[in-house]
């Protein structure tokens, strides 16, 4: 089964991905469209995770991986939900999609709504769910 496609936000509120290093659309989340969808980051979080996807959009997953790691520690829910797509798909990190699902239940579970696409879509197909 195929890892899920949620959709991702450009910075002007319109769809936009990146092919991760196996052709696969990678959705990236933009910062001015998902204020919202914050947490209780700080500005320096949200300033990783914005870093995180430039590093990304330049073909760097592994950089991008670990700077969307730290803005999640730092309470992002973008960082986190960036992380856990890296996980699902082996973007930058080993492929993990036990964990990348546990990652979108989390965020899920607060209200993520990209999270909640991409867990129901994983479910759905049977990925991350324990056999």
């Amino acid at each position: 089964p195929q890892p899920p496609q949620p959709p991702a936000s450009s910075s002007s509120g319109q769809a936009a991905a990146r092919a991760g290093s196996d052709g696969r659309a990678f959705p990236l989340v933009a910062d001015k469209a998902s204020e919202k969808l914050r947490g209780d980051s700080s500005a320096r979080a949200a300033q990783l995770h914005r870093e995180g996807n430039e590093l990304y959009a330049k073909g760097d997953a592994a950089g991008a991986y670990k700077l969307w790691t730290q803005s999640a520690a730092a309470g992002d829910w973008n960082g986190e939900y960036s992380a856990a797509l890296c996980q699902m798909q082996g973007a930058g990190v080993g492929r993990d999609t036990h964990a990348a699902a546990q990652r979108l239940a989390s965020l899920a579970s607060k209200g993520h709504p990209f999270a909640q696409l991409a867990l129901g879509r994983a479910f759905d197909a049977g990925v991350g769910v324990a056999e």
